[in-house]
């Protein structure tokens, strides 16, 4: 159970820096990205630097905001 939840955060911590990524690579930016995801830039800044988790229920809002697939976020195609 404990070896599922690092897992589980890793994983996340590779979504962010995905993330992050295709910010820059696309010049997105990310109080727009936030906005349009429905977060505030605050919150989803917390989410990219770790300190606020992000839940498997964003993934949807947060890819439909970047123009972007689930598979993008978890593997960076």
């Amino acid at each position: 159970m404990i070896y599922s939840k690092i897992e589980s955060e890793e994983r996340m911590m590779r979504v962010a820096d995905n993330i992050r990524h295709i910010l820059r690579e696309r010049n997105l930016s990310q109080c727009k990205v936030a906005e349009a995801a429905g977060f505030t830039q605050q919150a989803f800044s917390n989410m990219l630097c770790g300190r606020k988790q992000i839940k498997i229920e964003y993934i949807p809002q947060i890819c439909n905001a970047m123009g972007v697939t689930p598979n993008e976020l978890f593997y960076r195609v």
